[in-house]
Formats: C-alpha cells, sequence, structure tokens
C-alpha cells in the first residue's frame, strides 16, 4: 500500500514543480543546479518507500528521476513561455 501510494504522489512531481515555475517559485537553472541532491533523495525515498528489494528500489529510482528530468523541461518551457510575453 505504501508502495503504489509513493508512486501516485510521484506522478504529482512535474505538475507541482511545473506550478512552482510558473508562479516563479522555482527556476530551470535552480533544478539542474540540484540535480545531485535530488538524485541522493530519491533514491532515499526509494530504499524507505520500497520493500527490501534492489530491483523494485532500481524500477523505483528511474521513474521518479524520469519524472524529475521532465519537470526540469516543462519549467524551462514555462520559463520561455513567460518571457515570450
Amino acid at each position: 500500500m505504501k508502495f503504489i501510494i509513493a508512486f501516485g504522489l510521484c506522478f504529482q512531481l512535474p505538475v507541482l514543480l511545473t506550478l512552482m515555475g510558473k508562479a516563479g517559485l522555482i527556476s530551470s537553472e535552480a533544478l539542474a543546479k540540484s540535480r545531485k541532491y535530488a538524485v541522493v533523495g530519491i533514491l532515499v525515498l526509494a530504499a524507505i518507500v520500497t520493500p527490501p528489494d534492489v530491483i523494485t528500489q532500481i524500477i523505483l529510482f528511474t521513474v521518479v528521476y524520469a519524472l524529475y528530468e521532465i519537470s526540469v523541461i516543462l519549467v524551462k518551457w514555462v520559463e520561455k513561455k513567460k518571457k515570450k510575453i
């Protein structure tokens, strides 16, 4: 159950970060600079949430890290769109 909730919350990451970027609370540069801390945080989250199975941890890490990178791209897109206006 904990695993399902964690996956559900992690899939909201791009939405949350994009909205924060749109509000001006976070920038794509800040997200890119904090990438190494995000990797460590995601690994810790995966270790806590998943059962003691390395493959499941790697799967969760891969999915959440991909969502983080998508978030960086979306925030860049929002910033470019803001500059046009």
